[in-house]
């Protein structure tokens, strides 16, 4: 018999042994025709470094906005400026040009070989000694604002260690 890749990564997580609780931040935006590109939209907030994303659904799927082609879903430090850690680290690049399905998952897209097993302080690089004080947030950044109206809802989903 053999084991997940999960287990096989990370034997002693319980994500991958008995289960985990798995929290779920329900993100809604409102995107105005005026909106700039470069606008930066927190998703979550206050995560600590040990936190998993296992998952970026859209519950509703999302429909087709003119030019709206380029969006990221990253890291940011929780602070006023929301100073990137890493913007691409979740989603690299994703457009809402064209209607995606309701319920898709969309957390590793455009990403090679994204890393499903690591938690925020593995995607960056960075130890439980380096945490920020407030912690990270998940953050949308609109690379390429498109011209029309949208509406975004998303659900952040995150395991916590035990």
């Amino acid at each position: 018999m053999e084991d997940s890749k999960g287990y096989t990564a990370k034997p002693k997580n319980p994500l991958y042994t008995t289960g985990v609780y798995v929290r779920t931040v329900q993100a809604d935006y409102s995107k105005a025709a005026a909106d700039e590109s470069g606008t930066k939209i927190k998703l979550a907030r206050n995560l600590p470094l040990s936190a998993q994303v296992v998952g970026l659904r859209l519950p509703h799927g999302a429909k087709a906005s003119v030019g709206l082609d380029d969006v990221n879903i990253g890291i940011c430090k929780s602070d006023t400026a929301s100073t990137a850690l890493d913007i691409d680290a979740l989603v690299d690049g994703i457009g809402f040009d064209s209607v995606i399905t309701s319920g898709a998952d969309i957390l590793g897209t455009n990403i090679a070989a994204f890393p499903f097993t690591s938690n925020i302080g593995d995607l960056l690089s960075l130890g439980s000694d380096q945490a920020y004080a407030g912690g990270v947030d998940i953050v949308a950044e609109i690379v390429a604002a498109g011209t029309a109206a949208f509406e975004l809802q998303l659900e952040v989903l995150l395991a916590f260690p035990a």
